[in-house]
């Protein structure tokens, strides 16, 4: 066994569409708000109806990650760091590529070597965060 290169590669426009600023906010808001009201269910130890609940459902089952951690994210901060991470303001655990086939389109990879634990840099966690929270979806980075 050896160490792994974990990361997530992504592709997308350069620049951030500033029109969509306020819909990933709210969008990251909402999830969080979601989560926090599964999170204040799992602490109470309360057995809820699935089908109050679709929405909720159908959002946290994709988001398979700690409830706790996405419920104190700050989607403000969240965004300001992702753009400084997609638009090229550079991180350590990070690069960009412009995509060959496409002008209007580049390639980011985000990441490091890991022995099995998860990543801790900075563009990486964004990332991370930034997918979780439905941001990624917004802005057409996939």
């Amino acid at each position: 066994m050896g160490a792994d290169l974990v990361g997530y590669m992504l592709k997308g426009p350069r620049e951030l569409d500033r029109d969509r600023f306020e819909l990933a906010r709210g969008i990251a808001e909402n999830v969080i708000g979601q989560a926090g009201l599964a999170r204040a269910i799992e602490l109470a130890g309360e057995d809820f109806e699935r089908e109050d609940f679709d929405a909720l459902d159908n959002m946290l089952i994709d988001l398979d990650c700690d409830l706790e951690n996405i419920a104190e994210l700050d989607p403000e901060k969240l965004l300001a760091e992702l753009i400084d991470v997609w638009e090229g303001h550079g991180a350590r655990d990070m690069t960009t590529r412009f995509d060959p086939d496409d002008d209007d389109q580049q390639i980011v990879f985000a990441g490091e070597m890991s022995w099995g634990d998860e990543p801790e840099g900075f563009a990486y966690r964004t990332l991370r965060d930034a997918d979780k929270l439905g941001m990624l979806d917004v802005f057409g980075i996939r």
